[in-house]
Order: structure tokens, then C-alpha cells, then sequence
């Protein structure tokens, strides 16, 4: 993944024609994966990303979080979920990534903004929203506290070479 060579911990699902040989590469902006490094070099010279699709929400020095809708971003977010089971055993969420929201973690340089990881959530609106329809005025604010928390995802990688 762009200048960086990395040994996988596990299997990934990523469609058998482009994980065939011993190597896979991806671009490192918007994830795409590719069979050679001639096809990345072609993809390098025509990809315009230099940062994850969605809006930024945080930034502080070179370190920023996007927010990017899976619903809106479908094929950029089952990448990025491909790219993370390569190094999590237990990740099951590949494909359908609609009803999600990810926060991807980026570290600016003069190229662009490289991703070093990430975490998901349900969406709210795929939720149905964050509030309860009804709760019962003697419950308060608890019934929104005792809701099941969202599950996260954390991905964080570290580059080798």
C-alpha cells in the first residue's frame, strides 16, 4: 500500500482474480486494489484522491478523522473493510457497509492524507434515529444510557519497511 510492503496476518475476501499472485496492490487514497504494480502505476497516475471521500471532522497538526457514509461511499468503504480483515481475524463486515458510518484516521505529508486506521458505527439514520420513538417520562435520560452501544471496529496499522 503506496510506498510500503506489508505481510498479511489473514485471508481476505477480495475477489480471486485480483488475489491471485503472492502480491496485491492498493492505492493507498482510494483503495483500490490491483494485480501488478504496472496497473497501480497506471491507477497512480490518473487517481485525483489524496483523502478519504466524506467531510473532515477533525484535524489537529497532520492527524485527521473523516466521516465518510457507507451508504454514499459504497465501493471505498468495502475496500477499506477488505483491507482491514488482511489483519483481523474476527472482522465479518465486508459488504455491507451501507447502514455504517466510518471515521478514517489520516496522517498528512506534502502527497496527501494517509489512512493509518479506522473505526465504524451504525449510522443513525439507518437506526432509525438515536432516540427511542417513546420512553416513559419517569425513565429520563436513563433509556437513552441503557441503550446497547454502537459496535466499533478499530483498525490501526503501522507502516513496515
Amino acid at each position: 500500500m503506496g510506498r510500503f510492503e506489508m505481510e498479511v496476518w489473514y485471508q481476505s475476501p477480495y475477489p480471486e482474480d485480483s488475489a491471485r499472485g503472492s502480491k496485491m496492490f492498493i492505492c493507498q487514497y482510494c483503495l483500490k486494489y490491483l494485480r501488478c504494480r504496472t496497473s497501480l502505476e497506471r491507477h497512480n497516475a490518473k487517481c485525483v484522491w489524496r483523502f478519504p471521500p466524506g467531510d473532515e471532522i477533525y484535524r489537529k497538526d497532520a492527524l485527521s478523522v473523516f466521516e465518510v457514509d457507507g451508504r454514499r461511499f459504497k465501493s471505498y468503504c468495502q475496500n477499506l473493510c477488505l483491507l482491514a480483515k488482511l489483519f483481523l481475524d474476527n472482522k465479518t463486515l465486508y459488504f455491507d457497509v451501507e447502514p455504517f458510518l466510518f471515521y478514517v484516521m489520516t496522517v498528512a505529508d506534502s502527497e496527501g492524507c494517509h489512512v493509518v486506521g479506522y473505526f465504524s458505527k451504525v449510522s443513525p439514520a439507518a437506526a432509525g434515529g438515536s432516540q427511542p420513538a417513546r420512553r416513559r417520562p419517569a425513565l429520563g435520560n436513563t433509556a437513552t444510557a441503557a441503550q446497547r452501544p454502537p459496535q466499533i471496529t478499530v483498525h490501526l496499522t503501522d507502516p513496515v519497511g
